[in-house]
């Protein structure tokens, strides 16, 4: 049984398709982060996924429900997290979060204990009788998150978490993240920041054009890109002004590049290169404090994959507003 299983997903808005014949398995407990510029399709796509969008042409299925079937939001299986989530900022944290409990038909004695917990984890507790008027746009965020898990989905789909926020929330976000994941929820989540994609997700989708461009795990899509020359990062301690030079004459070393005591160093022999690398740090008494592959990195697999930069971003943006959770007497 698939967490999410998309067939032939189509979704056009007039004459513009911004999903083309997407088709997509996802395993329960996966995080799936989904990569592209704006206008790529990423947030229709995690719309139709979390079923608040019908696909023109295509089948999604959650956990074998036909989303498109009537009562299907009655189960209670998605959670959702717009980027804009709304809120009422003059209501307080805790009063936001059992207007959502109550939106989800959680008991009021559920509510309470999972409300509890979850602002525990979140970092919320000794906010929670505040106005939200006065949180900043980290501390909403983790409302937010708060009020979509508050019926514990086993599907969680998060637009942008983590976008212009605070470092501490930023921390505080991606670590409640990973500690829903472990309690068994699947997560899939829309990013910019390459980082973020590479560290939290066990795949990576990247949507080019309304179409799925490639889909694997980060050290796959990596492994995937042609590199021209192989090389080793290598950082040397303590570092002198001729390491480089002493380096660059090493047996099975074609080219050294770099400072500060890092160094890049391209190669024709591994075996080779690492014995004189190891050689020359037991005769110069300089340690290699760190050694690592080079490998094409996740911005340059978005590259190779598109022809496009993932930083050059469009103006416009598809802003993506749960129905369930529009605010009639104004939100932040």
């Amino acid at each position: 049984m698939y967490a999410v299983e998309a067939t032939a997903v189509s979704r056009r808005f007039g004459r513009r398709v911004a999903v083309d014949n997407l088709t997509l398995q996802i395993s329960p407990g996966e995080i799936v982060g989904f990569l592209g510029l704006n206008g790529a399709g990423k947030t229709t796509t995690l719309r139709m996924l979390a079923g608040q969008l019908h696909p023109d042409e295509g089948t999604v299925r959650v956990f074998e429900y036909d989303t498109q079937a009537r009562g299907f939001a009655a189960h209670g299986l998605v959670g959702v997290l717009p980027e804009d989530a709304a809120i009422r900022v003059t209501a307080t944290a805790w009063e936001n979060l059992l207007r959502a409990a109550e939106s989800r038909y959680v008991r009021p004695e559920e509510a309470l204990r999972r409300g509890r917990e979850l602002f525990a984890l979140l970092g919320l507790d000794d906010r929670a009788d505040e106005p939200v008027r006065g949180f900043s746009k980290g501390m909403k965020r983790r409302l937010g998150i708060a009020m979509s898990v508050i019926n514990y989905p086993l599907l969680l789909v998060l637009d942008e978490p983590t976008s212009g926020l605070d470092v501490e929330s930023v921390a505080v976000i991606r670590d409640v993240v990973r500690e829903l994941n472990r309690r068994g929820v699947t997560i899939l989540m829309t990013t910019h920041a390459i980082e973020e994609a590479n560290g939290l997700c066990d795949r990576v989708a990247i949507l080019d054009r309304g179409r799925l461009a490639a889909c694997d795990t980060p050290a796959r899509l990596k492994a995937s890109v042609p590199h021209d020359e192989p090389s080793l990062l290598v950082t040397f301690l303590p570092d002198a002004p001729n390491v480089a030079d002493e380096i660059r004459r090493l047996p099975a070393v074609t080219a050294v590049s770099g400072d500060g005591g890092r160094y890049r160093v391209d190669y024709t022999d591994l075996p080779g290169v690492l014995e004189a690398l190891a050689a020359y740090s037991r005769r110069t008494s300089r340690t290699i404090a760190a050694l690592q592959m080079s490998a094409p990195s996740l911005e340059e697999v978005f590259f190779h994959v598109t022809g496009s930069d993932l930083r050059s971003r469009p103006a416009a943006s598809v802003r993506w507003t749960d129905p369930a959770m529009i605010d009639n007497e104004g939100g932040a």
